[in-house]
């Protein structure tokens, strides 16, 4: 038996491979569609930001009941009172056109460095969603070839209890020997319920991550492009993830919003115009903030404050990457011997299960040689099957460790997101309140 090889060969044409699955996921998913949207609703930061440079209007209009009351008096004392009232309407017109000022072109590089930093989220969801997909791909197969060796197993030993009440009814084995029997199958109908509620459950994450139930399943190649040794692999770290390329643009997002911060103190100039029933104006105005109670000292401290916690928040990113992509690497190549150990340990208990039959059938060995011996083949069967999809999870991860594991980088028959289409359209986009729905 070679467990999990053996899905290849026996599959049909038709069968769905871990690149299809893949590709299916990365269409489908709504966690991705999600990020996707949250991008999108990010890329609207820099249009909000440019309008600190772009004209603004304002039409007020009132309308009311007015009483005027005027008094007049003469030399000798006396004062008369007159009064006026009616119906009043007034409107007042204005357009203010920013000249400059400190905090715009500040506002503008922190929304840029939000969309540089959600992009690279988008970039992390995208390869989480699908290692999802490959983990769900993956235990599937293996739960399938599990059910398949434990139905086997049962099959087996149903027909070995056959024999030994056979041989009872001949007086060849004593009671004892049939009860072991019973009892041994008893276990292997329940090893095939646990297999059957693995599989199902399996089944079950395989929609959830990728959309629709699994067909019939291939057993994938190791993917291209790993890195040869450890210290590639963490060399590769330090520069490839997404959540990496994210802290580093919340960082400098921070360090954006202290220039906010200090801009709020500064002067800022525009040219405004009124229009109203009675007067017109147009001048040139300057805005210098004097007091605000503290306020805006204590904003441009809690920005330094932010600023420093997202570099920590980048370096502890870094180190965290790093000691994933060793993880990934020594998982990898655990599971890779294991199938090796594996392998070699399914042939000797095949070995030692054959002759074990053949002694018991001449007298020399107990019927709980052979149960003994049928279990260790059961055992070894697994622990290939569990090798094998290991050794193949633990490729994708590492390609993971290095930011390889996306729809790009893999090579998926799909169209591509490409993220820059909607920042172009809405950073210049001044009416309009459609928006994208995505792929």
């Amino acid at each position: 038996m070679v467990p999990l090889a053996l899905l290849v060969a026996s599959s049909p044409a038709a069968a769905q491979s871990l690149d299809e699955a893949l590709a299916t996921a990365y269409q489908t998913n709504p966690n991705l569609s999600a990020a996707e949207a949250s991008l999108r609703r990010t890329d609207e930061g820099v249009s909000q930001a440019l309008a600190g440079w772009r004209p603004s209007a304002d039409l007020s209009v009132g309308g009311g009941y007015a009483a005027d009351l005027a008094g007049t008096s003469s030399g000798s004392q006396q004062s008369t009172l007159s009064s006026s009232e009616g119906a009043v309407v007034s409107f007042d017109f204005r357009v203010r056109q920013p000249i400059y000022n400190f905090i715009t072109p500040a506002t503008v590089e922190q929304a840029k460095s939000n969309v540089k930093a959600e992009r690279a989220r988008l970039t992390a969801t995208e390869q989480d969603v699908l290692l999802h997909a490959t983990t769900a791909y993956l235990d599937v197969l293996r739960n399938q070839a599990i059910l398949e060796e434990t139905t086997r197993q049962q099959q087996q030993l149903e027909r070995d209890l056959a024999t030994a009440q056979h041989r009872f009814q001949l007086g060849e084995l004593r009671n004892s020997d049939v009860a072991q029997s019973e009892a041994s199958v008893a276990r292997a109908r329940s090893q095939r319920t646990v297999a059957e509620g693995n599989l199902a459950t399996a089944r079950a994450a395989y929609v959830q991550v990728i959309g629709r139930p699994p067909e019939t399943l291939t057993l994938p190649p190791e993917p291209q492009g790993l890195p040869a040794s450890q210290e590639e692999a963490v060399a590769r770290s330090a520069d490839a993830p997404a959540v990496i390329a994210a802290n580093y643009a919340r960082a400098r997002a921070a360090s954006d919003g202290i220039d906010i911060s200090n801009g709020q103190q500064l002067p800022q100039f525009a040219i405004q115009g009124d229009a109203g029933a009675a007067n017109q104006s147009i001048l040139a105005v300057m805005t210098v903030p004097l007091a605000r109670g503290g306020a805006l000292d204590a904003q441009v401290r809690a920005s330094k404050q932010l600023q420093m916690q997202r570099e920590q928040e980048r370096e502890a990113q870094l180190r965290q990457a790093q000691q994933e992509a060793v993880q990934a690497w020594q998982s990898y190549q655990s599971a890779k011997s294991n199938v090796d150990s594996s392998k070699a340990q399914l042939k000797s208990a095949q070995i030692a299960a054959d002759g074990i039959r053949r002694e018991a059938s001449l007298g020399l060995r107990t019927v709980t040689d052979v149960l003994i011996a049928q279990q260790q083949v059961l055992d070894a069967d697994v622990s290939l099957i569990t090798a094998q999809r290991d050794t193949l999870l633990g490729a994708y991860q590492l390609l993971a460790a290095d930011g390889g594991l996306t729809a790009q980088g893999l090579g998926l028959d799909v169209p591509y997101y490409n993220p820059k289409v909607h920042y172009d359209q809405a950073r210049t986009q001044l009416w309009g309140r459609d928006v994208d729905q995505g792929k």
